[in-house]
């Protein structure tokens, strides 16, 4: 079940960002900010590899609450930061438009 989520999460997430990277692109680099976009998901994953050396038996809750806590305080950072990133990304020009 737990793989089912995975792969539903990816599913989801994956079409919107590579149709952000196509649209913050200027033309001629579309292909290749999809393909920074398609390398930062393998540094993620490897980023995983190393956090995974952070887990110890006995001590999940620790763990996952770090991961957790981590990952909210990003999320809380882009909300916070949101009309700044899509002044930088040329998105806030084209709301008025």
């Amino acid at each position: 079940m737990f793989y089912v989520l995975i792969i539903f999460g990816e599913a989801i997430t994956n079409a919107v960002s590579y149709s952000s990277a196509s649209l913050v692109a200027p033309k001629a680099f579309t292909t290749q900010m999809m393909t920074v976009w398609s390398m930062s998901q393998s540094t993620g994953a490897a980023l995983s590899t190393l956090a995974v050396n952070f887990y110890h038996e006995g001590s999940e809750a620790t763990y996952f609450l770090m991961i957790g806590g981590i990952t909210c305080l990003i999320g809380l950072l882009v909300m916070i930061f949101a009309k700044k990133i899509e002044k930088g990304m040329g998105l806030a020009d084209s709301k008025q438009a």
